[in-house]
């Protein structure tokens, strides 16, 4: 027997806007093949400003981003790979209505055949603009999750190893502007192994970072 996965989105629409929703929301569920036979995995989804969705995630070696209507049609997907493997794992809309997605990359930087911090940006539908890679030379680096900032820029945040074998790794908070140009990057080192994985902006213009740490255990 064949197994094939299945794609969904899952629309709880409200019948009214009242603040004091009392009755239970109606699920609609939209369900659509995956055609690569298991290798589509969403990692992220978001609302856009036009009310429909874009969706982030990799498909086999290749990452991809989604956009669907306000009822969850597809409106078109787009591929990208970098190197020999992308996988992409956050996204936002920027203001101008560009899209920026954040994720990793292998064999994807001149002459480095370690993983890498990807950043890429691409018009509103999906064209790629622009894209960068961030991390230490011949030393992985992972890209995990991104935020609007200030004035367009957008915060970045993921995971960059310090030195060759198992080595310690530091939490990054990066800042770059609209170009993908870096203004700023910090390292954050709690125990031997350090990872960001979610991203969020606070109330006084900063930033919170989600993640893990593990100690040396050899």
């Amino acid at each position: 027997m064949t197994k094939r996965n299945i794609l969904f989105a899952l629309l709880l629409l409200y019948s009214s806007c009242c603040f004091a929703q009392t009755g239970a929301p109606n699920d609609q569920l939209i369900i659509s093949p995956d055609i690569s036979n298991g290798g589509i995995v969403p990692r992220r989804m978001i609302a856009t400003a036009d009310g429909g969705f874009l969706t982030a995630g990799s498909n086999g070696a290749q990452g991809y981003i989604s956009r669907s209507n306000a009822a969850g049609q597809e409106i078109w997907t787009k591929f990208y790979l970098f190197g020999d493997d992308t996988d992409l794992n956050s996204l936002i809309e920027l203001p101008s209505g560009n899209i920026a997605a954040v994720g990793t990359c292998l064999n994807c930087a001149p002459g480095d055949l370690s993983q890498k911090a990807l950043i890429l940006q691409t018009d509103a539908n999906g064209t790629l603009l622009r894209d960068t890679t961030l991390g230490r030379n011949g030393l992985h680096a992972q890209g995990k999750d991104l935020v609007l900032a200030n004035n367009s820029k957008i915060a970045v945040t993921g995971q960059v190893v310090t030195a060759g074998g198992f080595a310690p790794s530091n939490a990054f908070l990066t800042v770059l502007d609209e170009q993908l140009q870096l203004e700023f990057w910090t390292e954050h080192h709690a125990l031997f192994y350090d990872i960001g994985n979610a991203l969020v902006r606070t109330g006084d213009g900063g930033y919170a970072i989600a993640g893990w740490s593990l100690a040396n255990l050899t």
